[in-house]
């Protein structure tokens, strides 16, 4: 199982991190300004994510 992390970088914008259940770091996003564009990137990473969920 893995979990995606919305997590804040010194600079204060955001990224999402993808941590397998053991705690290895499987993935980083890129950073977002915005705390809701690091909520809809690990939504759909959640989802199975790709270009097709996009509209």
């Amino acid at each position: 199982m893995t979990d995606a992390q919305i997590r804040r970088s010194a600079n204060g914008q955001y990224f999402v991190r993808v941590v397998a259940s053991n705690g290895a770091i499987l993935a980083h996003s890129e950073n977002y300004r915005a705390k809701a564009d690091a909520t809809n990137c690990a939504r759909l990473l959640a989802n199975g994510g790709g270009a097709s969920d996009w509209t």
